[in-house]
């Protein structure tokens, strides 16, 4: 983990930190509630640019973020026991690669 890249960069990225059956989870969860907006995987023409999704919480999401690989990242940026864990899918924000159309918050 290259920490002094972190702190002249601003991220880490941690490639394969979360394995792929959950990340198939996660998507699928924001798939669905994309579809509710009206927004389809199929369809770029329904895509916006941004979408704000709340109150995806939930087990996938959980496990996602306390990947054993994130922890560690955590505890290096952070410190043992310094860090707690959130809700990652309380406020999730999707950015689509289409032109811009229009935003959908909610």
């Amino acid at each position: 983990m290259d920490i002094d890249k972190f702190s002249a960069d601003g991220y880490l990225v941690v490639r394969g930190a979360v394995d792929e059956a959950t990340v198939a989870e996660c998507r699928s969860l924001i798939w669905r509630e994309l579809a509710l907006r009206g927004v389809l995987p199929d369809d770029p023409h329904s895509w916006p640019v941004l979408a704000e999704i709340d109150g995806l919480d939930g087990e996938p999401f959980a496990k996602a973020g306390l990947a054993p690989a994130l922890r560690e990242a955590y505890d290096a940026l952070i410190g043992p026991g310094r860090w707690r864990r959130v809700d990652v899918g309380r406020a999730l924000m999707v950015r689509f690669p289409a032109a811009p159309t229009r935003l959908i918050c909610g």
